[in-house]
């Protein structure tokens, strides 16, 4: 007899008779093609190449970009931003149209953790060694720390560079993951389809860390303000990204909604403990207008196969570093092309080899369960027919 799954999501939603009824279904969701989505993301992951050139050379961000127009976030902080609002959207989409959370994370983990354990292996065994670092743990032992998504570690490691840090960039990728347990945890709270409950949690977490700074010097937080400060600011462009998905409907998208999200942001960028809320609000809106209206061809076939946006995150750092190193340019332009040109390369060969395979692996895996329930399936198609 088959056996129901028991990970089925269930979607409380009321009826024309407005009382409550559980549905053994996912939400309907209607699913964008299309879009530019994908150039979004390739282009986040390049403008987080750009800041970090501009750090890697001077020490600090005296020449980055953004930083000297506002003085607040720099380019790699708002193309993270991005990744985080673009994150929000797509992972609660997937949620709420996924038939479990057991499918929903399978295919979260087979997306992000593959590829990420692989850039560590390669980063701990060729680039430390290469960069003179020592050797601080075992392949295995290293193997199992990847797992819990923490960066490699090798002492005296790129000595005598600026940021001598092995991969630094992948401090945001537990953050990532954090966030997709979230959405199950909203999703039991009966929050995950609410967007004036996301919103709120949203703006919480971008304005309370900077009201924090307000405590006096007997009450500071120390080193955990930065963390407080980066995961706030994480997480809360994610829920963000997942609020502007809850609300989003055709006629939000105008050439006047455009002017007055570019407005807000650029006012708000100035200061301090507003720029992060003016890119939750301004930048959200911009992001999804540029990628669900732009008309441009070009646009949404740039990464949109073939998306190795997430591999070129993993690799330009220790690229450059090594770059830097060995082969010691000292303009940020041909270092940063260079630089952009390997990442690609990296990031192509991350997904034809190791992070397309594991997504291809994930879905044959949820089939073969799938058969194992099939009355939950026909509940499911049942359910959904009925609405």
């Amino acid at each position: 007899m088959p056996v129901a799954n028991p990970f089925v999501i269930r979607d409380i939603r009321r009826c024309t008779t407005g009382r409550a009824s559980m549905i053994e279904a996912p939400v309907p969701v209607r699913h964008d093609r299309g879009n530019s989505l994908g150039f979004l993301r390739l282009l986040f992951a390049s403008l987080v190449i750009v800041s970090h050139t501009t750090e890697l050379l001077s020490g600090d961000r005296s020449s980055e970009p953004l930083s000297m127009i506002f003085g607040t976030l720099s380019l790699g902080d708002l193309a993270v931003n991005g990744f985080f609002i673009i994150s929000g959207y797509l992972i609660t989409k997937s949620y709420l149209g996924t038939r479990s959370v057991h499918d929903y994370l399978i295919k979260r983990i087979a997306r992000i953790l593959p590829g990420f354990v692989v850039a560590w292996l390669i980063v701990a065994t060729i680039v430390a060694p290469l960069a003179g670092g020592q050797e601080g743990m075992s392949i295995l032992a290293g193997a199992g720390w990847s797992l819990l998504l923490q960066a490699p570690y090798s002492a005296h490691a790129f000595a005598g560079t600026y940021h001598n840090s092995l991969n630094a960039p992948l401090w945001t990728i537990p953050w990532e993951f954090a966030c997709y347990i979230l959405v199950i945890g909203l999703a039991y709270a009966k929050a995950i389809s609410k967007p004036v409950v996301l919103g709120c949690a949203a703006a919480f977490l971008l304005i309370v860390p900077h009201l924090l700074l307000r405590l006096p010097p007997s009450m500071a937080l120390g080193d955990s303000y930065a963390f407080m400060l980066n995961g706030g600011r994480l997480i809360g462009m994610f829920l963000a990204g997942a609020t502007f998905m809850l609300i989003e409907h055709d006629r939000i998208y105008s050439r006047r909604n455009a002017i007055l999200a570019s407005i807000i942001m650029i006012a708000t960028l100035p200061f301090a403990s507003l720029a992060s809320v003016g890119v939750a609000i301004g930048g959200t809106y911009l992001v999804f207008m540029v990628g669900f209206r732009s008309r441009s061809t070009i646009l949404r076939n740039i990464n949109a196969r073939n998306d190795i946006s997430y591999g070129v995150y993993l690799y330009a750092w220790p690229i450059e570093k090594l770059l830097v190193m060995y082969v010691g340019f000292t303009s940020m332009f041909v270092l940063g092309a260079v630089t952009l040109a390997l990442a690609f390369v990296a990031g192509y060969l991350s997904w034809i080899i190791v992070e397309k395979p594991a997504v291809n692996v994930a879905r044959g895996f949820m089939k073969r369960q799938h058969r194992l329930w099939p009355r939950a399936r026909k509940v499911s198609d049942s359910a959904a027919e009925a609405r």
